[in-house]
């Protein structure tokens, strides 16, 4: 709370139930709320000390939101004086009411200490670690007022400063002690205006200097042991708003977030770009500026022509000086250019009109100022608008992006085949990254809508996005991880009928942030036969891989897995699943409604890879690209060609060999090659071309014992690329001590001098004889394998080759949870007939180990399924052992190491 003329002590008991934490899923701080919902302050005053004007933030603008809060949190507000005066009476217009007796609020006035010059507060504001001041840690617990400070993260943004103690409030300035309380009961409204009273509640008003600003607090108490339910839930009418300095903040406390606000001890004070529907009712004493009301705001437009705008404008002056609106001007930026004054004439008494001119495609920003016949000048907050040419039937709309398409991630939303040519779909369609007004959408038959990844999309257009479907025959695609999580403030809450999110896009219920680790994969899962994952589900599965969402390795630069989960309206509607909560959880759905088709991701489909690793969310399955053949929207047939297959490689002294399958089209001009020192595609360089004859290279441009992956497509006349082989991971040879194996880096595993045990070498050495096998190494790792990849040790071939039983000694990394030996046995005939056995405590990096495993010639079933054969060989790995010192042994390639 404020700094205390007179200390105060705030007395409660605070009880932490799981259980009542648990109810918060269901109500959430920010709901939204429509036009028809709000409930203005009625014409007559209702305080009996009101004068002659109001102090509003939301002057001219129409609450949306309704803003809540729970025992313990304080809410305050930044009001800037016009003029001279004193405040008679507060109005707070409640949006919420609590739902049980017992419920009240304390409201206090302070000096200001807010904001800081060097803190450009709407950058910053709701954004999780920047917006948050800090708290004071007190015996009574984490508080808005007291002795020892905890800075937030705030002090780590640019131009803060890291040893200063931003907190907001300075000294209380009424009442004189203690603090003013007003009960909230229940009404059956559920909603209305409660009025403070100065001086009836204290004896005294509460004077004020033109210029000078001060911060209005309330505390909501009354349900300590009720947690953060949505009965012991009050909130008021409010409306986002973007200036600078953000009027408006919040005091997230323990007890309706007993974790802190996003669970890691951060309580205290937040910057929010939310302003409450609160009046301040004054009597001013000395001159003020105009007062500007009831302007026009406008919306986002196809219309290119001059708008109109209107704006109330009046002017008075307390003193009884002399008085009156001396000029008015809109004042309008077109493209983030210098403001220029657009004069306004009153047209009728108190009404000024003027135009605001056409301009092409792009952003306009404008605000109206008046100056009174003594020099003073006000102005109102600024607005935006964006004008839009439609030229195609599609719109894509990149919420909390950019909208240059040829750069990333934009560029790689709709896929042909795996990375083929690095191009998108060509398909005719418009690029938008603002708001949806109804003029937009109208013009457009499909909408495709992102939220953008890292992002918090800032744009619910789910008003617009309804109207547009009730005209029937569109296509709708909602995607992002962060979309729900904007719209219920991350808060799992229940849909019923009558809400946008169960009538339209098919969810009940809405799981936020589903995975365990945020710098960690998700293994999902597509559905067979689903008309968009159908393909997907196909295609991992023929080679045996998962199927990943892995936002922080496909996309960087801070991305971070905030996976989205729902319970369907209808599960026939699923097209992606992830395993999360004891049971599969839907985390994409597609659906039709009326005439209209429906897709909903959870997830951002640019991020989707298979281990082993293939990038998914640029292919030619993924679901946004095949919600194209869906939608119905046509594309050029171009047919491109094949990836090359079977990659292979050899690694010596100093090059390492690739060699590949021929192409078959007749077309083909020439193969290129990529190289690459990680696993992603992305980050690899086209090093050589070769012409379509060839199908082999040579690469002498490598250095001993770095890791290098390839790839190679095909180009055919018409210039156009296939999609990347398979890669292939290669290094030249770290020489073994007398034989011994040696693992250097990302290099192979080697068991004899010079040479990689791998199909090609030695094969009569590692053949199995008879029925039984034993395959042992002694292995020293420098290196192990990055999730969904293995370094093979030993190995024979497989897949139809002889000799019948094969085999592969090797450490895997497949799962992402660690490196583990594997010996692994097929039957010859197909990999889906095999069987593994795994270590039982991790490898160990930078010590020599006997790894060995065994085979007694016999199979026997353990599982069977309708689509393979599991099958268990009677075998098992040998006890690991550790030594001390390097041991040497022999180099004979033909003899066992024992």
């Amino acid at each position: 709370m404020c700094r205390l003329k007179v200390i105060i002590v705030l007395t409660g008991v605070l009880i932490f139930s799981s259980s009542l934490f648990a109810f918060r899923q269901n109500s959430g701080e920010v709901q939204r709320i429509t036009a028809q919902e709000y409930h203005p302050k009625p014409n007559t005053n209702t305080s009996i000390r009101d004068a002659d004007a109001i102090l509003s933030l939301l002057n001219g603008i129409e609450p949306t939101t309704n803003f809540g809060a729970w025992s313990g949190d304080y809410l305050m507000q930044y009001f800037v004086p016009p003029a001279d005066g004193h405040i008679n009476s507060i109005d707070f217009n409640f949006s919420d009411r609590f739902d049980v007796s017992g419920g009240g609020m304390e409201i206090w006035i302070c000096e200001s200490s807010y904001p800081w010059p060097e803190i450009n507060t709407e950058a910053i504001a709701d954004i999780q670690g920047d917006a948050h001041l800090g708290y004071y840690a007190e015996a009574t617990g984490f508080e808005a007022f007291g002795s020892n400070w905890v800075s937030g993260g705030i002090n780590n943004i640019a131009g803060a400063f890291t040893w200063y103690d931003y907190d907001p409030l300075g000294l209380q300035v009424w009442p004189d002690t203690g603090s003013a309380y007003l009960s909230i009961e229940p009404s059956p409204d559920d909603y209305g205006w409660v009025n403070l009273d100065l001086v009836a509640t204290s004896g005294s008003n509460y004077d004020f200097t033109l210029g000078v600003p001060f911060i209005v607090v309330v505390r909501f108490n009354g349900f300590e042991t009720q947690g953060s339910d949505e009965a012991s839930r009050a909130g008021f009418y409010a409306a986002a708003v973007h200036t600078e300095p953000q009027p408006s903040l919040k005091f997230y406390g323990e007890n309706g977030y007993p974790a802190g606000r996003t669970g890691i001890n951060d309580w205290g004070w937040y910057i929010r770009s939310y302003v409450y529907d609160w009046d301040v009712n004054v009597t001013l004493t000395s001159d003020r500026g105009p007062v500007i009301s009831n302007w026009t705001q406008l919306d986002n437009t196809v219309d290119q022509s001059p708008r109109m705008v209107t704006a109330e404008i009046s002017d008075d002056n307390p003193d009884e000086g002399a008085f009156g609106v001396a000029s008015a001007d809109v004042m309008v930026s077109a493209g983030g250019g210098t403001y220029t004054p657009i004069v306004l004439t009153e047209t009728v008494a108190g009404t000024w009109t003027g135009d605001i001119p056409g301009f092409s495609e792009g952003g306009v920003d404008y605000y109206f100022t008046a100056t009174d016949v003594n020099g003073l000048t006000t102005t109102t907050l600024p607005f935006h608008y964006g004008i839009f040419v439609p030229t195609a039937p599609t719109l894509v709309v990149f919420n909390g992006g950019t909208v240059n398409v040829n750069t990333y991630p934009q560029a790689y939303y709709f896929g042909q085949g795996d990375f083929v040519g690095y191009s998108v779909m060509d398909f005719p369609h418009d690029v938008w990254n603002d708001a949806i007004s109804p003029g937009i959408a109208s013009a457009y038959t499909t909408i495709y809508e992102f939220g953008i990844y890292r992002n918090q999309p800032p744009d619910d257009n789910k008003e617009v996005i309804e109207a547009w479907l009730a005209e029937g025959a569109k296509n709708y695609l909602i995607a992002g991880d962060e979309i729900f999580g904007h719209w219920t403030e991350w808060i799992d809450r229940n849909y019923t009928s009558g809400d946008f999110e169960y009538d339209i896009l098919g969810v009940a219920h809405i799981y936020n942030d589903i995975n365990a680790d945020p710098n960690e994969a998700d293994a999902i899962e597509a559905i067979p036969e689903n008309i968009l994952t159908g393909n997907l589900y196909t295609e991992h599965h023929a080679v045996f891989d998962m199927l990943l969402y892995d936002p922080v390795y496909e996309l960087g630069d801070g991305a971070q897995n905030w996976l989205d989960g729902f319970t369907p309206v209808n599960a026939a509607d699923v097209n992606m699943t992830t395993y999360n909560r004891s049971a599969d959880l839907a985390i994409g759905l597609n659906r039709v409604v009326g005439d209209d088709k429906i897709v909903v991701l959870g997830f951002d489909p640019l991020s989707i890879n298979a281990s082993p690793y293939t990038w998914w969310g640029f292919s030619e399955y993924s679901a946004q690209t095949k919600s194209l053949e869906w939608f119905g929207i046509t594309t050029p047939a171009i047919i491109f060609p094949a990836a090359p297959q079977n990659l292979s490689e050899l690694s010596y002294d100093d090059s390492v060999q690739l060699a590949w399958d021929a192409g078959s089209e007749s077309n083909l001009w020439y193969y290129t090659i990529f190289r690459a020192n990680d696993f992603n595609p992305l980050h690899a360089d086209s090093i050589a071309s070769v012409i379509h004859a060839d199908h082999m290279f040579t690469d002498t441009t490598v250095d001993i014992g770095t890791i290098y992956r390839y790839w190679v497509t095909a180009v055919d006349s018409s210039g156009y690329s296939s999609g990347y082989s398979n890669g292939v991971s290669s290094s030249l040879p770290v020489h073994a001590v007398d034989g011994s194996a040696y693992l250097h880096e990302y290099s192979r595993i080697r068991v004899i001098d010079d040479a990689p045990i791998y199909p090609e070498a030695n094969p009569g050495a590692l053949a199995i004889t008879g029925n039984t096998l034993t395959v042992e190494a002694w292995v020293f790792p420098t290196g192990l394998p990055p999730d969904g990849e293995v370094f093979p040790i030993v190995v024979r071939p497989y897949l139809n080759q002889t000799p019948e039983r094969a085999y592969e000694l090797r450490i895997t990394n497949e799962w992402g949870d660690g490196s583990w030996f594997q010996f692994a046995l097929t039957d010859g005939s197909t990999i889906q007939n095999s069987a593994w056995l795994m270590s039982t405590s991790n490898v160990e990096e930078g010590a020599w180990t006997h790894i060995a495993g065994t085979y007694d010639g016999t199979w026997r079933d353990s599982i069977s399924t309708a689509s393979w054969r599991v099958r268990q060989p009677s075998a098992r790995i040998l006890a690991q052992e550790t030594l001390d010192s390097i041991l040497v042994v022999s180099s004979n390639p033909n003899s066992r190491v024992l």
